[in-house]
């Protein structure tokens, strides 16, 4: 009976987690920072137009409380992302001054966002359960 001998490990074989790395740019469409900003931009320009909907949320049938919702889920996402990379970026490395700007803009932005979204938690609260 004959053994096959075991592979003997480089040291390149060795990895830690110092040596691996995230791509956390399909998070921003590949535009780094400045995909952040964008994603954000485009989640405030979505959250304006749902401020049409404020005091109307009972009022809504459900083709339209359907598009409200998967606005919200449009929302959600492109601020899920956004926030994402820039914690994941900030994670990466927390001593980097950009990172920790990148994310306080960030997390700044985002509760703008959802404070101009939180009628409708407040309306639909309102609504009697029959509705």
């Amino acid at each position: 009976m004959t053994s096959t001998p075991e592979r003997v490990r480089e040291p390149a074989d060795d990895l830690h987690a110092a040596d691996v790395a995230w791509d956390l740019e399909p998070l921003v469409d590949g535009a780094g920072p400045a995909g952040v900003d964008a994603l954000l931009d485009d989640a405030e320009r979505r959250a304006a137009t749902i401020q049409a909907t404020r005091g109307r949320i009972a009022e809504l049938d459900a083709a339209g409380l359907a598009a409200l919702m998967q606005e919200l889920a449009q929302i959600t996402e492109l601020i899920g992302r956004a926030g994402s990379y820039a914690g994941l970026q900030f994670a990466l490395d927390t001593t980097n001054p950009e990172y920790g700007a990148l994310m306080a803009r960030t997390e700044e932005r985002v509760t703008a966002i959802s404070n101009e979204l939180l009628f409708i938690e407040l309306e639909w609260a309102e609504l009697p359960d029959e509705a």
